[in-house]
């Protein structure tokens, strides 16, 4: 699938001093994004009926991945998109 929106990332971001602290900053051109809650659901209220989407997952254990598909939210009804990573597990740190 052609990924016409891919959003800019700048990974890294750290605080000195703070060895275990970091965050990833993302830059989209567009104003709908979710972040999953602690069981990894997550909701995307204000995108508008007749919107079609590329969805597309970060995880920092997965990365960047491009578009899973493409979907067409409606009126009054809610649209699921169930979303499975294979991701590398963390090496632990001394």
């Amino acid at each position: 699938m052609e990924w016409k929106n891919q959003p800019r990332i700048a990974h890294g971001v750290r605080l000195r001093g703070y060895s275990w602290s970091k965050s990833h900053v993302f830059d989209f051109n567009h104003p709908y994004f979710a972040i999953t809650d602690k069981n990894g659901k997550y909701e995307m209220p204000r995108v508008p009926a007749g919107v079609q989407l590329e969805v597309c997952v970060w995880h920092e254990g997965a990365g960047l991945q491009p578009p899973l598909e493409k979907l067409m939210c409606e009126m009054d009804k809610a649209t699921t998109l169930d979303i499975k990573l294979k991701v590398q597990k963390e090496k632990k740190r001394r």
